[in-house]
Formats: C-alpha cells, structure tokens, sequence
C-alpha cells in the first residue's frame, strides 16, 4: 500500500515496476496521490503536508483474502443491477458469510461516485466501506491526481493505463474478505451549538432543502416554531461569556448535524453527537426557513453545529475515547478468552483540516494513534468516505479512519480449538511492516 506526493507526478508510471522489483512476491499494490502524506516515521506517526513524501506499508494477512479492482464509468453496474453484478466486478460475494470491508480510493473527476456508494451499499449492507477522494499538491501542470491498483492475479482493470497499474479516473477498490474487521471511526470535526436536539417539524412544499419548522421537548413545550426563531432561542442560550469576536467566529463557522435514516424519532432513543451526518447550512430565507444542503423530511433529527478548531479536537478525542471504551467492554465480558488486537489503520483526513486547522501538524494522526498504537497510512484528501447511520457518504472536513483487527474466531483458531491444538505453532497474525 503507497501514498505519495504529487510531486512525483513524472515517475508515477515507475513505481509498481520498481516494487515488484524490490518486492518479487508482490500480489497486490494499492494506493493513490495526496496533498499530504500520512505514515510512521522514527518519532511516531506523521502527516507530512504540501511537500515531497511517500508512505510504504507492506503487509500479510493470512487470514482473508485481498483483492483491488479499478472501477470506471465503463463498468459500473447501473441503479438496478442486481447484487450479483456488484459481486462480478469487485470479485467478492455480494451476501459473503464472513467479514468484508472496502476501502476505496477515487479520482476527483470520477463523476458517479455517489452511484458507486449507493451501489455498494445496496449489494454489501454488512461491509464496512472506508477511503477518499485522492488529492494533489498545485502544479503548473493543475492537479496531478493519481490512483494506483493493481495485481499479480491481473482481471478487474488492476493494471491501469499501460498496465502499469496507475490511473487517472475512476476508483481504485481494495476489499478484504474473511477473518478480518475494520471498525469505523468517522470524526466530522463538529461540535454542538449546545445539548438541545430539535425534530424537523415542516418542510417546504417542493423543496425539501429548506426546513420551515422545528420543535424540541426542550424548548417551549416542544410546540413546532419557524426554524429561523428556533436557532435564535437556541443562539441566545449559548451567548453568556461570549466575546463579540467570538460569537462572530461561532456563527461564521455553523453547520447542522443530520440523524441518518435510523435516527427518526423513537421513544427513549438516544444519539451522540458524532451519529449526526454533517451538511452545509445555507442560512435563512426571507419566510424564516433553514437552508440545508441535503433533502429533509419530518420526523429526522436536527441539531446546530460548531465546525472549528475545538469541534475538530473534542470530536476526534471523543471518538478515540469511544473507541477504548468499547474494547474495553469487550475484553470485560470475553473473560479470559483472547482479544483480537488491531493490527493496522489506514487514514483519510480531510486536507483542510492539518496545520491549517490545528495550527500544528500532524494532529490527526498522532490523536489518533495515541488511542490505537499500530501502523497506520492514509493521506489528506479532497473529500472522505465512510457510513454513518447504515449509509456510506461522500465527507468533507473528516477524519475517517478505519482499524484493521482479526475476528474473534480467527483468534481462537490460532491459540487453542481442536484444529489448532495439533499445529506446531499458531496461525499467523498479520505482520504490517512501514517506512515513511
């Protein structure tokens, strides 16, 4: 798996020939261009932002199966392909009985991608799907934007133009099929406006952007008010201590926090914050209506966001605390069985946030492999991919991440069932190696 510069756009087309000649046992190589360039060097892990940098990661995973396709216009099932189209080209089942994940990696003109992630979706509920659109550092050449896909099985376009295994449309799909899970971490770098979460009470009548009405049990007995006399009661909540530069730099920086399609209202339901899908607000219009850049209906779930430098922080450390959290929970109630550790993490970030957000570099990546201490690459992206609330989306401002860990019954495969109990030594765990 590589991520590397832009810079390198004149040797893009050497860099599988020159693996497979250092690595002769080469099956897959995966990977695409990056504004910045996410990997481990000798002080920990590192975003290495608008400048020359290449991250290699080398892995074995005995365990699953590995596969990278390349996906383009010419062959991308239409809306009512059935599952079993999207099982032929991605070369998986589409209803597998073992763990799937996908990570894709797309080029930034690949028009279909949210075809493509609806799509997948449909024909893979259970996969978890992670990636990115890939990015570029300006040249006087533009953006030269690159994905890298190919295998020594060859099939599924993963030889690119040439055959050299580059690309310069379309999305590059790695899958991995069997005794592995990725787990999600989607960090949308918001934070609430405050604690009070309104339903969507009206919509618009033909347009479903614009909320006309919302109610919440915490304000005003939860009678329906105009969106716009809403935001104000719920503004006016959070004004105490504000500096007049601070409320300016507030309200400049809103978003709105969208439940997903699960998150209709149900009695005693509750969401955190981070269940929330992040969209544009496009402020008010002269009938007191909210602007949102996403189609609304009755019923979903609402709240105002802060998307800032704080947001950003508090989002990324409450997921990585989640995160621990939840192992922690299940090693308390597996007892003494053996716990399936991670073993590696791929991360997408999104390229606006980094040194310009954070006013220091590699935020992101130290943040996170503070809470999850493995090898971990990625770049910055021009937009990320992952599920929120049963649904994968197209993110921008995000930190997706996604942590590789072997299953359950991998684990006690390897370390004492009848089948193992004869075997000289373990089943191997998978071995990530990386140089920045």
């Amino acid at each position: 798996m590589v991520y590397l510069s832009s810079s390198y756009d004149e040797e893009y087309d050497l860099l599988v020939d020159a693996l497979r000649k250092e690595l002769p046992g080469l099956r897959n190589v995966y990977g695409c261009t990056g504004f910045g360039i996410i990997g481990v060097d000798g002080e920990g892990a590192h975003e290495v932002e608008g400048a020359p940098a290449l991250s290699l990661t080398l892995a074995t995973i005995p365990q699953a199966e590995v596969i990278v396709r390349h996906v383009d216009a010419a062959n991308l099932p239409d809306g009512d392909a059935p599952p079993g189209a999207w099982s032929t080209l991605l070369g998986v089942p589409a209803f597998p009985e073992q763990p799937l994940a996908l990570v894709l990696l797309a080029h930034p003109t690949f028009q279909p991608v949210y075809d493509l992630l609806a799509g997948l979706d449909f024909a893979f509920p259970n996969a978890t799907k992670l990636g990115g659109l890939a990015s570029a550092v300006p040249s006087l050449l533009g953006y030269p934007t690159a994905t890298v896909c190919w295998s020594a099985a060859g099939g599924g376009g993963a030889g690119g133009e040439g055959g050299r295994g580059v690309h310069r449309s379309g999305v590059a799909v790695l899958a991995v099929h069997g005794e592995v899970h990725m787990d999600l971490i989607i960090a949308q770098g918001c934070r609430p406006l405050s604690p009070v979460v309104w339903t969507v009470a009206e919509v618009a009548e033909g347009d479903r952007t614009r909320v006309t009405a919302l109610s919440s049990e915490r304000v005003g007995g939860g009678r329906p008010l105009p969106a716009l006399q809403a935001f104000q009661v719920e503004l006016q909540s959070v004004l105490g201590g504000m500096s007049e530069t601070q409320l300016r730099r507030t309200v400049s920086n809103l978003t709105v926090g969208i439940a997903p399609d699960s998150g209709l209202v149900r009695a005693g339901e509750q969401l955190e914050p981070q269940d929330f899908l992040i969209r544009m607000l496009g402020g008010f219009d002269s009938q007191q209506a909210l602007i949102v850049g996403d189609k609304m209906r009755p019923g979903q779930r609402l709240r105002f966001m802060v998307r800032d430098k704080q947001g950003a922080q508090e989002d990324l450390q409450a997921h990585g605390t989640a995160y621990k959290r939840r192992q922690l929970q299940a090693m308390l109630e597996a007892g003494s069985a053996p716990q399936p550790q991670p073993f590696g993490m791929f991360m997408f970030t999104c390229n606006g946030r980094g040194s310009g957000l954070y006013g220091e570099e590699s935020y992101d990546a130290r943040t996170m492999s503070s809470f999850v201490s493995v090898p971990c690459a990625g770049f910055q992206c021009n937009g990320e991919i992952g599920r929120v609330g049963g649904t994968t989306h197209l993110h921008g401002f995000t930190c997706a991440v996604g942590v590789l860990r072997l299953t359950a019954e991998a684990m006690a495969g390897a370390s004492g069932s009848p089948a193992a109990a004869d075997a000289p030594t373990p089943a191997p765990a998978p071995d990530p190696q990386q140089q920045p």
